[in-house]
């Protein structure tokens, strides 16, 4: 981060989590796109969700692994992910949870999951109708969209330096 705190343990997360998707599981290396450090840019997040919309099939499966900062605005009662070179306090810099999940619903994937390791990653799914777990049965009939979150409305950990963070070690395992 450029302007934030430095986290620690994002990047290492971050390949743990391809590393046992593409060595133990059917995820093709090829096909894993990735943003690290000065890359995450709020332009490359967003770019990347566009080409994403343009390049998957219907019939693709989708994983999105986000591990960073987040805030909260209380004011406004919104979350954000906070790209590389945003400076605390301008929210303008920030990618709101409804311009993410805007950017996520035009990829027309067959299923989406969202893994979210951030502060404040749980306001990204409040508004989300509960109705949706009845649907849960026929998980594998109808596309779908899921997501997991580190927290709620709070702060989670980073973890250890050099660790893996809480959620990335429940992920991994």
């Amino acid at each position: 981060y450029q302007h934030a705190p430095k986290l620690s343990n994002c990047v290492g997360d971050a390949q743990a989590i391809i590393e046992v998707l593409t060595s133990k599981y059917d995820f093709q290396k090829e096909n894993v796109r990735s943003f690290f450090d000065k890359e995450a840019t709020k332009a490359n997040i967003h770019r990347s969700l566009r080409q994403l919309a343009r390049d998957i099939k219907d019939e693709d499966n989708l994983l999105i692994y986000f591990a960073g900062h987040g805030v909260y605005d209380k004011a406004g009662g919104v979350g954000y992910l906070v790209p590389v070179e945003a400076k605390p306090g301008d929210f303008w810099d920030f990618l709101s949870n409804a311009d993410f999940l805007n950017l996520i619903r035009a990829v027309k994937s067959f299923h989406t999951f969202l893994l979210m390791d951030s502060c404040f990653s749980g306001t990204l799914f409040r508004s989300m109708d509960d109705s949706s777990t009845r649907l849960a049965e026929n998980v594998g009939i109808f596309p779908s969209r899921w997501g997991l979150a580190a927290g709620m409305i709070e702060e989670v950990e980073e973890g250890w330096h050099g660790d893996n963070s809480p959620f990335a070690e429940a992920v991994l395992q």
